[in-house]
This record gives structure tokens, sequence and C-alpha cells, in this order.
């Protein structure tokens, strides 16, 4: 991690490695690693969610638009299980036209961090009471576990081929621990250990994998996946305890910027909120966050 940026023109130049900075950025909803240097944060929500018990939302991706958009496809669909919402076709059509000017290309796969990031902006601007937030995790870390466990989804990546396919249509599972080819990817969700495609006609739309590790080792499955969680509504000390630590970090970066906002002591719920978009934006801005 780098220990201190002198100028602006230095801090736009480094590449996302250089800047790991990781913050708890509420319902911005960025990519970030959840962990220590962000305060805990996805612990933090984690612990304060009620038990999810819902029902997997499935939405056929196998025709049109939608055939190669599991990225998008998986993340909207985990989002609407949540919320016990079946998306409409217009709506589908929409969110995947709306991450079209984001620079998915009908047809064509797209990244992970990409369908999570514009699915979940997509929700959250068509309901603002009901935003999620989401985090890159590992597979085996604790607190993701423990997010499973409480019936919350998982936005998985794997690469697959023929013999994985042949494997999981035998009986549901798939038993295998290596796979010799890795000929393509695909995006689904999972909720403790039950993997849940969007091909409702499939017979094994769901199914499950009986060594998940050695499929990691194996790098069919990636160790690396995306919580998205509905986010929580703060409390007025903790608004302030995140906005004290963003500014701690922004200081640390670049004194200047810091000087400059001249946010002071905000002794409401909306100075703090205000205050909050705006170190938000500057961090976006000067690409002080980076994307995965």
């Amino acid at each position: 991690m780098t220990d201190k940026i002198e100028n602006l023109e230095e801090l736009e130049q480094l590449e996302p490695s250089e800047t790991n900075w990781v913050l708890w950025v509420g319902s911005d909803s960025r990519d970030f690693i959840a962990g220590a240097e962000n305060g805990n944060a996805l612990e933090h929500l984690v612990e304060k969610l009620p038990i999810m018990n819902n029902k997997a939302i499935i939405y056929n991706q196998d025709y049109g638009i939608f055939d190669s958009a599991c990225t998008i496809v998986s993340s909207y669909t985990l989002i609407c299980s949540y919320f016990n919402h079946q998306p409409s076709e217009k709506e589908m059509t929409e969110l995947v036209n709306y991450c079209t000017t984001k620079g998915y290309v009908i047809g064509e796969g797209w990244r992970t961090r990409l369908g999570v990031k514009y699915a979940s902006k997509f929700w959250n601007a068509r309901n603002p009471d009901k935003k999620v937030v989401y985090f890159a995790t590992e597979y085996d870390e604790p607190t993701t576990k423990k997010a499973l466990a409480k019936g919350y989804w998982l936005v998985r990546t794997f690469r697959g081929c023929r013999e994985y396919v042949r494997d999981r249509n035998a009986d549901g599972i798939v038993d295998s621990k290596h796979f010799r080819k890795k000929d393509w990817g695909h995006c689904i969700k999972e909720l403790s250990g039950v993997l849940e495609d969007n091909y409702p006609n499939r017979k094994y739309n769901s199914y499950t994998l009986r060594y998940p590790l050695d499929l990691i080792e194996d790098k069919v499955f990636y160790s690396w996946n995306y919580l998205i969680l509905p986010e929580l509504q703060e409390d007025q000390e903790e608004m302030s305890t995140k906005l004290k630590m963003m500014l701690q970090v922004l200081g640390k970066i670049n004194q200047k910027i810091h000087t400059h906002l001249g946010i002071e002591n905000p002794s409401c719920r909306e100075e703090l909120q205000q205050a909050l978009h705006l170190v938000n934006d500057t961090m976006r801005k000067y690409k002080i966050i980076p994307e995965l």
C-alpha cells in the first residue's frame, strides 16, 4: 500500500493495486474488499442483519438479449430474492439496456464485478427505500460463511466445460475435484452450498458441489466472490464514526483535499448524510477507492 501521495497527478496515475484503499461506502455501492482496513464493515452488517428465509428468484436467461448476461441476471435475481420480487421481462430488458450504457455488449459476457455493480445501482435507483450494498469477499472467510448461514446469497463465478456439465446432469451433484479443461465462464448465485442458475427448464437448475474447496484449488471456481446485502439504516453515531474514518483516510492521502472540503462537525443526521456524500464523491473523483 502506498503510504503517502504528494499530489493529485501522482494519485491518478497509480494502478488500483497501488492504491489499495478499502472503505465502507454505504449505499454509494462501489467495489471494495471487506476486512479490518474498512472497520470490519461486512462483519458489522452481517451481525445486524436478520435471518433471511426467502426462496431464490429465477429469471430465464436462455433467450434473446439475456443469453450471455449471466453476471447481470444472477446479480439482479439475487437482489430480487431478498424482497420477493419477480422481475418482468420489461424490467429485465431495461436493466440489460442500462448496462449497455456502461460498457456491456449484448451477446458477450461481462465481468462479475460490473454485473454486480450495475445490477445494484439499477435496483437502488428504482427502490430507494430498499437499497443494497455489496462486498468482494473470499469464499472460505468466516463472515462469508456466517452470511450464507443466515440466508444471504453469494454471487459466484466459475469456469466450466463439457465434463462439468455431464457431472452436474448425472444427479445434480458435481462430484469431481478436478476438470482438465476450463472452456467457458459462467456466473451463478449460491446459498449455503446450493448453486442456483437461471435456466428454469433445466432438470438441475439447482445443484451442489461435493468438493467446493477442491474446485477452488483447481481454479474451476474463484476464491473471491461478491456478497450483495440489504442496506441497514444507520444511526447517527455510526454515521459519525464512518465520516471520521473516511476523513482520516482522505487526509492521509492528500491533506489539501481534506482541508478544501472544510467539513466541521455535522450536528444532525441530514448534515452527516451530506458530508458523507461529499467525501464519497470526492474519493470517487480522485479514484481513491479502486475497482477490483
